[in-house]
């Protein structure tokens, strides 16, 4: 899959609660007559692929349920959701939701129609991603009130040809695929193995999603898509850190190739430990994990930008806590292992990333997700690679709020820019956030004249208000 949001690298040159009650078998009691919910063309018949089918895929949920009729998908293992949450250090009902989760499944079917039932617990609004042979085409988007049955319709774009569907599933919501049907006389076919690297991504309620609209939209999903990985988001919103989920990964994964930790700031705000004991809950998790995979590459993020720089409940301050990741990579380095690298989650991100004292926005998971994939590029000994932008290079950018693209002017002191939604007004960030101008844009041109070398933010606003506004990372040599 390719994501196309509003990013774009180019320079100029240019550029908690408990434990869950929530069973695969409690679905059939809440399940709807599916044909009667089929909104397509009624003259068309529909064949419905029982859910065993084994050529459809599910990545991203280690313990997924299956039957005939149902899709359970779970992140976690039944051990761990069962824990006491002074034992788990997360919400097991959190736990329940699908972020990360992909389907897939191979069809020339002209029609597809799937049924998701809504389960019991925690429920944001439930956002699905749509791709066809790794495009995005479609997010569909239900209320937090809609159901319990949701319905998908789509249409292949390329007709008479197998096409590969993948959906993501919405990362704040707990929901089971409950049907799945095509025209009739057509089957699903073998999508082919993954065979990717295997990432798990393990963190709090930033990792998890909290200020994006649907997996699709989180940090985690890009990175993965940035570099080819096969995602495991085993974020939960409020999570500490949890030796349990280590002993899990321990156990339960066979293989892992990169392991990104952003984990703490519950810790140091939420229960507010000191940094001794969040150094022995992080140093217990890395040991652990490491007692069976001594060879996957762990990156291991400090706190990321905050607002919030001193614990209300302890006055000790966000860096002591950085800190202590820090000392415990190079402690581990010096011990030898030497696939354990360090990320300065301040240094990657700033408050213009933030919706919140702490969450990303939607335009901030991807800036995030940007530096970050560059980041875990340059460390690994053997990484896919993520070049920095190349300067002879221009990338087009496209999102729901509309498709911009910058174009160097003639001695590179401003910039043209091209837009399919007329712009309103243009502002300048540094990369720090800090706002340095703003400026009227009716000739589509802003000049850059008055900023010297290095990588800003422009951030464009469209005169039709609902369209919001469109932010692009660029580079000035």
């Amino acid at each position: 899959m390719k994501i196309f949001n509003s990013i774009l690298f180019i320079s100029i040159v240019v550029l908690n609660i408990g434990n869950s009650d929530i069973k695969a078998d409690d679905l059939n009691s809440s399940k709807t007559d599916f044909t009667e919910n089929y909104v397509g063309n009624s003259s068309e018949l529909m064949d419905t692929i029982e859910l065993d089918n084994p050529n459809i895929i599910v990545s991203g949920s280690n313990y997924t349920q299956r039957t005939r009729d149902t899709i359970h998908f779970q992140r976690f293992s039944d051990e761990l959701l069962a824990m006491s949450l002074l034992e788990s250090r997360l919400n097991a009902v959190k736990a329940h939701t699908t972020t990360g989760i992909v389907i897939s499944f191979k069809t020339d079917s002209p029609v597809i129609q799937m049924q998701f039932t809504v389960m019991e617990g925690e429920n944001r609004g439930h956002n699905f991603a749509l791709y066809q042979d790794g495009v995005f085409t479609k997010e569909f988007s239900f209320s937090s009130t809609a159901g319990p049955d949701l319905i998908m319709d789509f249409s292949s774009q390329s007709p008479g040809n197998e096409v590969l569907y993948e959906i993501s599933m919405p990362n704040w919501s707990i929901t089971s695929l409950t049907g799945l049907k095509l025209e009739e006389g057509y089957d699903l076919s073998d999508p082919d193995s993954l065979n990717k690297a295997v990432y798990v991504a393990y963190g709090n309620s930033i990792t998890h999603g909290t200020g994006q609209a649907g997996t699709y939209k989180t940090y985690p999903f890009l990175v993965s898509e940035d570099m080819d990985y096969e995602l495991f988001n085993l974020a939960v919103g409020g999570a500490k850190t949890s030796v349990a989920v280590a002993q899990m990964l321990r156990d339960d994964f066979e293989q892992i190739d990169v392991l990104t930790m952003l984990i703490g700031y519950n810790d140091y705000n939420g229960e507010g430990i000191d940094t001794i004991e969040y150094r022995s809950r992080y140093m217990q998790f890395l040991r652990t994990f490491r007692e069976v995979h001594d060879s996957t590459s762990i990156h291991c993020l400090s706190m990321t930008y905050t607002t919030n720089t001193i614990s209300v409940k302890t006055g000790i301050s966000s860096d002591d806590f950085r800190a202590v990741v820090r000392h415990i990579v190079a402690e581990l380095n010096a011990e030898g292992d030497h696939n354990i690298f360090f990320i300065e989650g301040d240094e990657i991100s700033s408050e213009l990333n933030l919706n919140d004292v702490v969450h990303f926005s939607e335009e901030g998971a991807l800036l995030f997700a940007g530096d970050l994939s560059r980041a875990i590029s340059k460390l690994d000994p053997d990484p896919v690679p993520v070049p920095d932008p190349d300067p002879a290079t221009i990338i087009n950018n496209s999102s729901r709020y509309g498709s911009i693209k910058l174009v160097p002017e003639p001695g590179q002191n401003s910039l043209y820019i091209e837009s399919d939604l007329p712009i309103d007004s243009v502002s300048i960030f540094s990369i720090d956030g800090k706002f340095l101008f703003k400026e009227s844009c009716d000739d589509y041109r802003v000049d850059i004249s008055s900023i010297s070398k290095g990588k800003y933010i422009l951030q464009v606003e469209f005169k039709s208000r609902e369209k919001g506004k469109n932010s692009i990372l660029f580079f000035r040599i």
